[in-house]
């Protein structure tokens, strides 16, 4: 499952031959309404003391269809823009999941967010009102052209003629939209990503004394997204102000053209009712463009995203635990080459930008080598990482939102009872969490901010215990955690079965056991300049 979703796919064909269906009649009940007052004008005019009924009951008959047809076309289309979207916004989770992970740390924040709200409702918009408009009105128009033949051949061609100039100006407006959209989704980016990154960080701004020259960022940017939003919204109103120009015309010429020909005053009346009927789908029309234009460049930013490299897929069955490098070469690391047996421990080390955080993603399967091969027994760590329980703790970690209970248990495939996830919580030191928190139902705030660093590693190795973590990378303890965490983690590793990679900024011997290799990525890199 990759790419653009098709929109008849997963059973919105049905709900999109309704909005056809629908579109069909609100276009009978528009042709018959302008039918039925000329009818009604014809009788009045002649006097006739006999009520025409039936012309009455056809007109009311038409407003209740119409109207019925424009409720179920919105709420028909709703649903199909709205499972259209959960759709893509499904495929662009996973595709984001598949990616390495720099790629998506080096997403901005802010452009990350205007792509799975901005972006999708730009395409709900289109899929969802949008289209059913453009069926409604692809029907609507004709039917309401018939309808002025059937009443005289000069008022249909002259409703005909006046429904073509319109949507030849229509779309040549629209041929402006598009860049405006673009412009306008640029500056909404920058501004969102800016505001991202620099409103969490505002009180350390003040700190600083950065908050004038922020300030005065901010309403640079304001000030362009303002002039880029009036751009679009002036050259939208235009579009839209087309129609009623039309319709005023095309009026304006049915009478003009019934009274050259000396026609019947309930003909007349009747090529007035058409041009009603045809004011409401050209000004959809006018919409329909806005709404296009934003799809477009919406799709567009969406495609590039799933056009780029993702990582191979996961192996079916799980693998062994073994972890083997073969002259992996992958950004500062240089034919490196070791293997630690299942069960086996190394002992990471090397200098700040030696290569330590990237051998752990490589380990993890979050990033593919240049070159070489990283292996989880004999699979590659891309495909069998997921198989494998392989649990990196790493200050890029996640810890979402909500219970104390969820944070400790997210990623185990049973969740255990709430003793045993107290009882282990308490060993790995966190009995101080629970009583501030309120036990396990206590919550987490959004990446853990209310946590302490030292807290924050002590949840995720609470983690990986219940977990049962085949193979635990670990990025730096030794820089957050305590002597006695430590010494307490380290037995619990010695004592586990996992195959274990601990990258440390000292010697790691509190982490060594007798079985221990310790492998230091400075020696490597000088071996192999």
């Amino acid at each position: 499952m990759s790419g653009f979703p098709v929109i008849v796919a997963n059973g919105r064909g049905r709900y999109l031959i309704l909005v056809v269906l629908t579109a069909l009649l609100q276009a009978l009940a528009a042709a018959c309404a302008a039918i039925a007052t000329r009818d009604i004008f014809a009788a009045f005019l002649a006097h006739d003391q006999t009520r025409p009924v039936g012309a009455f009951l056809v007109l009311a008959g038409s407003g209740l269809a119409i109207a019925a047809g424009r409720i179920g076309q919105a709420t028909l289309g709703e649903r199909l823009g709205q499972s259209f979207a959960g759709e893509l916004r499904d495929r662009l989770f996973t595709q984001f999941s598949q990616m390495p992970r720099l790629d998506v740390q080096n997403q901005r924040r802010g452009g990350l967010a205007l792509r799975f709200v901005g972006d999708l409702s730009a395409i709900r918009g289109w899929v969802g009102d949008g289209l059913p408009k453009a069926f409604a009105s692809g029907f609507v128009l004709p039917a309401a052209c018939v309808a002025g033949f059937l009443l005289h051949p000069m008022l249909g061609a002259v409703l005909c003629g006046c429904v073509c100039f319109a949507l030849l100006v229509l779309a040549l407006a629209a041929r402006r939209l598009r860049p405006l959209h673009q412009a306008l989704r640029r500056r909404r980016a920058r501004l969102s990503a800016d505001m991202s990154e620099r409103a969490p960080q505002a009180p350390d701004l003040r700190l600083i004394g950065r908050m004038a020259q922020e300030r005065a960022r901010l309403r640079v940017q304001t000030q362009a997204l303002t002039d880029a939003a009036t751009a679009r919204r002036r050259a939208g109103a235009i579009m839209r102000a087309v129609p009623d120009v039309v319709a005023a015309a095309a009026a304006a010429l049915v009478l003009a053209v019934s009274l050259d020909l000396d026609l019947p005053t309930s003909l007349a009346a009747g090529g007035l009712a058409a041009v009603a009927i045809v004011i409401t789908p050209l000004r959809d029309l006018a919409l329909i463009s806005d709404r296009y234009s934003a799809f477009y460049v919406a799709r567009t930013k969406c495609l590039r995203v799933f056009k780029r490299p993702i990582l191979s897929e996961a192996a079916d069955t799980p693998v062994d635990t073994s972890l083997t490098f073969r002259e992996v070469s992958h950004g500062p690391l240089q034919s490196v080459s070791f293997t630690v047996p299942p069960g086996g421990t190394l002992i990471l080390r090397g200098s700040n930008g030696s290569g330590k955080s990237t051998l752990l993603r490589l380990a993890a399967g979050l990033e593919e080598p240049g070159q070489g091969h990283t292996l989880i027994g004999a699979e590659p760590a891309i495909r069998a990482a997921p198989q494998s329980r392989v649990c990196l703790i790493d200050s890029h970690t996640p810890i979402l939102a909500g219970s104390l209970r969820r944070s400790l248990t997210l990623g185990t495939r049973k969740r255990p009872p709430d003793a045993r996830i107290r009882d282990v919580a308490v060993a790995f030191g966190l009995a101080s969490l629970l009583c501030r928190l309120g036990g396990l139902n206590g919550k987490i705030s959004e990446l853990g901010r209310n946590l302490s660093e030292g807290e924050r590693w002590r949840v995720l190795l609470v983690r990986a215990r219940l977990a049962k973590a085949q193979i635990i990378l670990l990025d730096c303890p030794d820089s957050t955690l305590g002597g006695d965490a430590e010494n307490r983690i380290a037995r619990w590793l010695r004592n586990a079965s996992s195959t274990s990679v601990i990258a440390v900024r000292g010697s790691g011997a509190e982490w060594a056991c007798g079985s221990t290799q310790v492998l230091d990525l400075d020696d490597v890199d000088r071996s192999a300049r």
